[in-house]
């Protein structure tokens, strides 16, 4: 094994204890539906799994889960680095919560805060087993579209 295809394993190995341990199931399984589908690895689409970006995002999943009732699904991108992560987190919720009261059924906001490009995008939910949240954070030179539609298009053909 060379050095390129160990680090290719050591990544996806890296990546596939990261999202057991910090993903839910059907976000786990979204993921790896547009990896298998698409052909594109967790580093060709620039999407980041540290510490900071997985704290972000759980805490997202958390606040749309406890204070949001919807019938749609909050999809949610922010490029890394997250330099003030609790500050991004709170405009994130409030946001978050303005666009889920809004009777506008399909929503899709771009945004700067604290220095991260974010977008927010709320779809329908397809099936009870569809989550209510997917995050991903990206690096700056990825494209928040093209995961925003990678994440919707798998979630409208895999019924999930």
């Amino acid at each position: 094994m060379d050095s390129d295809e160990r680090a290719s394993y050591v990544s996806k190995k890296t990546l596939s204890k990261k999202l057991d341990s910090e993903m839910n199931p059907v976000e786990k399984r979204v993921l790896e539906n547009i990896f298998n589908s698409t052909g594109l690895s967790r580093t060709k689409l620039g999407l980041r799994f540290d510490r900071v970006a997985l704290r972000l995002i759980d805490e997202l999943r958390n606040h749309v889960a406890s204070e949001i009732s919807l019938q749609r699904t909050v999809i949610v991108t922010v490029s890394a680095p997250i330099r003030l992560p609790g500050e991004t987190a709170e405009k994130l919720k409030q946001k978050i919560s303005l666009l889920a009261s809004s009777e506008n059924q399909f929503v899709e906001i771009k945004s700067q805060m604290n220095g991260n490009r974010v977008r927010i995008k709320l779809i329908e939910r397809h099936s009870r087993r569809s989550p209510q949240f997917i995050g991903l954070v990206h690096n700056q030179t990825s494209s928040a579209a093209e995961i925003l539609n990678l994440v919707e298009t798998q979630m409208r053909h895999q019924d999930i």
